[in-house]
């Protein structure tokens, strides 16, 4: 492989077909994006900003989590992981630059018209790291190129992906029984 062969987005190790990178998406962002949304009601209590901030916290939330253990929740469960194209761990610097649809969303503590900017920036930004993935030669979309990570088979114990399914499930689950206890907040 030569760096031409990187540069489009090829590499030997690309793993993960785009329907297995999809799946991982879709379980971010509604399995774990619903838990962080449902435990964020409760807290809004204490902090307001939090209710209008849950697409910031699930991009927080999946950078760390990513960056520490080298796959997201939906990744683990699909049997995926990310590196570095030189083989290292990812890091959560690069987790972050991965992620290119979370960094304006700071914007949504700021006020209603930034928070609708930040967001429907964050959605254009989906969209287009999913049709990268979809018309990649070799499986890497454009925030893999960015970051210089490749997504590559994982080698997890199938009873460590039930584990990440049971948590992210019941921290959904919790949130919802939590949010249900919250009295609705009235505009005066």
């Amino acid at each position: 492989m030569d760096d031409a062969d990187v540069v489009l987005g090829r590499h030997p190790d690309a793993g993960g077909t785009t329907k297995e990178r999809r799946g991982a998406g879709l379980y971010d962002i509604l399995v774990v994006g619903w838990a962080i949304g449902m435990l964020a009601v409760p807290l809004r209590e204490v902090v307001p900003a939090l209710a209008d901030a849950s697409f910031f916290l699930l991009w927080a939330v999946l950078v760390l989590v990513e960056g520490v253990t080298g796959s997201s929740p939906g990744k683990h469960v699909t049997g995926l992981r990310v590196e570095r194209l030189d083989g290292g761990r990812v890091g959560v610097l690069t987790a972050a630059h991965r992620r290119p649809w979370g960094w304006l969303l700071p914007l949504q503590f700021v006020g209603p018209l930034p928070n609708a900017i930040a967001t429907a920036v964050a959605l254009g930004t989906l969209l287009v790291m999913l049709v990268s993935i979809e018309r990649s030669d070799g499986g890497r979309g454009m925030h893999d190129r960015l970051a210089g990570t490749v997504v590559v088979p994982g080698d997890f114990d199938p009873r460590a992906r039930l584990v990440v399914v049971v948590v992210t499930l019941a921290a959904a689950v919790l949130g919802l029984l939590l949010a249900s206890q919250v009295t609705p907040i009235t505009p005066a």
